[in-house]
């Protein structure tokens, strides 16, 4: 079942305080200072839009330092796009090495500095329908002082951070390798920066009187160090709806066929027009033969279960 709707309870002002994606998380010691030699580790997000710069909706009074594009919340960041209205790319950093809060899940609510870009349906989102998808995991970002817990928790159920998913989306592996993200960091004590988002096309299937488009396909990229600690390490991961509602009408359908799967960041950057930078440079799949089936837009490595994963080239 999808949160109920709530409307603005809260100021622009109220989120003054957020520090948003830490660009350095990764390269940061147990003091929180960047050492000499780590700034290899530093992932910023200038250029990140790539071929959607000029779609990036921009936020009225920005924080300092970071992306005009980009709506900061508690550990993590969210970029919309101005034409589709949803969220494009959510970015949020999880630290093992913190202490970590159960917080109980809030409903959604509008964020006042994206009032104009942001979908809140009543009829898109509903039990027959489609389910509002967090883009950054709701317990993702809950670590640090409960204080920041309970604000982190929160801000995850903001519109900006939703974008319409069928009800089972999260079920099987794509939850599965969720869980093993936060576990493995948990276990490690370690640091993870994860990008989520969904992969937007011209195709589409539109509805609510084919006004909004929702698209079919979500990715995930996520980035550690390595197990030796000298080097970064970047998965980048698809999931695909292959029985998508008929447009203009939810009667009848039962949504269960997905495909997940492996891919090379250079190809997620091809299917989004995103720009990730130097993170291909840590991709074990870059230089691994991949297949490719007919109908197929990008090669793939089709996971059933998480040992299926490449860890290393």
């Amino acid at each position: 079942m999808p949160d109920e709707l709530e409307e603005f309870a809260i100021k622009a002002t109220d989120f003054a305080d957020r520090n948003g994606y830490d660009a350095a998380f990764l390269a940061r010691d147990q003091n929180g200072d960047v050492p000499p030699g780590s700034e290899q580790f530093i992932i910023p997000l200038n250029g990140i839009l790539g071929s959607h710069e000029a779609d990036g909706f921009i936020i009225g009074e920005p924080h300092t330092d970071h992306l005009s594009t980009e709506l900061c919340y508690r550990n993590f960041s969210v970029i919309l796009s101005a034409s589709r209205k949803f969220c494009r790319l959510a970015v949020v950093n999880i630290a093992g090495d913190q202490p970590f809060f159960k917080v109980k899940r809030r409903s959604f609510k509008r964020d006042p500095r994206a009032a104009e870009c942001q979908i809140d349906d009543e009829v898109l989102y509903g039990p027959s329908t489609f389910s509002r998808g967090h883009m950054v995991r709701r317990t993702d970002p809950l670590w640090g002082s409960s204080e920041d817990a309970t604000q982190a928790n929160a801000d995850t159920s903001h519109y900006p951070n939703a974008v319409p998913q069928v009800q089972t989306f999260n079920d099987g592996l794509w939850g599965d390798l969720e869980d093993h993200i936060i576990a493995e960091t948990l276990d490690r004590k370690s640091r993870v920066t994860v990008f989520t988002g969904p992969i937007l096309t011209d195709n589409d299937p539109l509805y609510i009187d084919d006004t909004i488009a929702v698209p079919d396909s979500f990715y995930k990229l996520v980035v550690t160090r390595n197990e030796t600690g000298d080097a970064l390490l970047a998965l980048a991961f698809r999931k695909k709806c292959l029985n998508m509602p008929k447009p203009g009408s939810f009667e009848g359908f039962s949504p269960g066929n997905f495909a997940t799967d492996q891919i090379r960041i250079s190809d997620l950057e091809e299917l989004t027009g995103l720009n990730f930078g130097k993170l291909s440079d840590f991709d074990p799949l870059k230089d691994i033969p991949l297949g490719f089936a007919e109908g197929d837009d990008v090669p793939k490595l089709i996971l059933e279960r998480w040992e299926d994963v490449v860890l290393k080239s």
